[in-house]
């Protein structure tokens, strides 16, 4: 397992429990709900953004990797807790299934918290979910490969601020998603969704900050880390998990530093092994 909390690396050993050569001959799903709060007016259009590109993102990882594909969108008024966790339920997940779940939302924690990650906040209802308890739900699924990711904010209560500062296109690198048909692209692609069994657990923060977001473009992390995988999928070398989530750091801060606003670390948990070939 990879876990990494601010500037601490942690190794150690993780049991996945899997029948490797069974799950590669077998056809496989790529299932996501992109949640975003698209109607909390604090947060500008950013969360929108944030699941239309993850959206278009997901679309061409699960054409290259021969995926199948059923993507949720729960975005404006639909945004509720109860939806999100019955849809959530409702997935029909086989073993050789991929799950992303993806939030743009206000996130926050309270003082006595001990769980590094935070608390979604649904600003229709007023009420939240802890992350935990989504990555309870996902993991329940027993999914060959779980992915979770939160671009909230993990500021104390009596922190909770606007996080949207202000990018022009040209402050920042432009997205530019991999799709060609190069077979180098495709066997990554299938390297990181078809081969690789885990679950990754992401949030934008760690506790007491704040995540970072711009109308213009979206949310930092989100932007970051959907360049960070174009860039990968790219090489001949490193191909995998670590090097993504590790290299979306860097990105974020090029763009905090000139805005002048506090420094933004994304967090992360992976515990991810490569099939047998």
């Amino acid at each position: 397992m990879f876990l990494r909390f601010k500037n601490k690396i942690i190794l150690f050993s993780f049991i996945l429990i899997s029948s490797c050569v069974a799950l590669r001959t077998e056809a496989a799903t790529l299932h996501a709900i992109l949640v975003g709060d698209s109607r909390d007016r604090s947060l500008g259009t950013a969360m929108g953004s944030g699941v239309d590109s993850f959206y278009e993102g997901l679309k061409i990882a699960a054409n290259h990797a021969r995926l199948d594909v059923n993507i949720i969108r729960i975005v404006g008024n639909a945004v509720e807790r109860g939806r999100v966790i019955k849809k959530i339920k409702d997935l029909a997940i086989k073993k050789n299934d991929v799950i992303v779940t993806y939030f743009a939302m206000h996130g926050y924690r309270e003082a006595d918290k001990t769980s590094v990650w935070p608390n979604l906040w649904f600003s229709q209802k007023g009420n939240s979910i802890p992350l935990e308890l989504i990555i309870d739900l996902i993991t329940a699924k027993n999914a060959r490969l779980s992915i979770i990711i939160s671009d909230s904010c993990n500021t104390y209560i009596e922190d909770l601020d606007r996080s949207i500062i202000d990018l022009e296109q040209t402050q920042i690198m432009a997205l530019k998603v991999a799709k060609n048909n190069d077979k180098l692209i495709k066997n990554n692609y299938k390297k990181l969704f078809l081969d690789t069994t885990g679950l990754i657990v992401a949030s934008a923060s760690i506790p007491g900050e704040a995540a970072w977001g711009s109308n213009k473009l979206g949310m930092l992390m989100t932007i970051s880390l959907l360049d960070q995988f174009n860039e990968t999928v790219q090489q001949k070398n490193n191909v995998n998990w670590e090097s993504i989530f590790e290299g979306i750091e860097k990105k974020i801060n090029v763009h905090t530093e000139r805005c002048r606003v506090a420094l933004q670390h994304p967090q992360f948990l992976i515990e991810t092994k490569i099939l047998n070939n």
